[in-house]
């Protein structure tokens, strides 16, 4: 009889647009497919993109970079 032998997945994200269209993909996928490995995949790229997004957003209101949100009172 055949015997399965785990493994691990190891990928690199190097690259914020290209996490983010992987994350969508992953949820897309997710989407048509129960498979329990798509919410760790999930969680994982969150996990990574988690800083750099919090740091965006940060900047974003502190008026830098091309999507400042400026508030004028």
């Amino acid at each position: 009889m055949a015997k399965f032998k785990a493994r691990t997945l190891k990928i690199t994200i190097d690259d914020p647009e290209e996490a983010q269209l992987f994350l969508n993909g992953l949820i897309l996928a997710r989407q048509n497919n129960s498979s329990e490995y798509f919410p760790q995949l999930i969680d994982g790229v969150n996990a990574i993109m988690e800083p750099y997004t919090a740091e965006l957003i940060a900047e974003q209101k502190a008026g830098i970079g091309p999507n400042a949100k400026v508030q004028v009172d």
